[in-house]
């Protein structure tokens, strides 16, 4: 299966094929492998992480998988369980034989790897419902599409967001109030 992709059409094809192959209930753990996560250790959780599948003898019930970035970098790295999208925020490799047998096999929610929505307290479990993910992530995905620069993101992102303290910890809307990143 070593074909050259040569086209979006190709692409697609090949995006699909390996969708129907795998199996969705089958667990995958998703390590975020962006810049700003291998800077806090997520190469240690991947390896750590393979190691235990392999030690466990888990390596055909359960996949690994390093990907991009999932734009929360301050709090990486970032760990999400599939099919479930539990998502572990600040993970450690001394984190992962818990992750490993707490959630993966036994179905439980660790609570301290967890983000807590700093307006509301609130421990969210799932990737899609914490604000920042949610809202950035399409935002990310349109900026890539349509070849935005990063910086332009950060403009794009204060100038569309009314509610927008509700997404950004303190300390980014700080950042983001500088007034070279203030929209003219």
């Amino acid at each position: 299966m070593n074909h050259r992709i040569k086209s979006i059409s190709d692409l697609r094809k090949l995006r699909q094929s390996l969708r129907k192959s795998r199996d969705g209930n089958r667990p995958c753990i998703t390590v975020c492998a962006g810049t700003g996560c291998l800077a806090t250790g997520a190469s240690e959780v991947v390896e750590r992480f393979r190691q235990e599948i392999i030690n466990r003898h888990l390596e055909e019930k359960i996949d690994i998988r390093a990907s991009g970035c999932h734009g929360f970098c301050e709090r990486g790295p970032l760990v999400v369980i599939r099919p479930e999208r539990v998502c572990y925020m600040n993970v450690e490799a001394t984190d992962v034989p818990q992750i490993l047998t707490d959630t993966v096999l036994e179905g439980k929610v660790i609570d301290r790897l967890l983000y807590q929505d700093p307006l509301t307290g609130e421990k969210i479990i799932h990737e899609g419902n914490i604000h920042f993910t949610s809202f950035s992530r399409g935002l990310f995905s349109e900026a890539t599409e349509k070849s935005i620069p990063l910086r332009s993101m950060t403009t794009l992102r204060w100038a569309v967001t009314r509610d927008w303290k509700k997404f950004y910890p303190k300390r980014l809307r700080r950042r983001l109030l500088k007034p070279s990143n203030n929209p003219a």
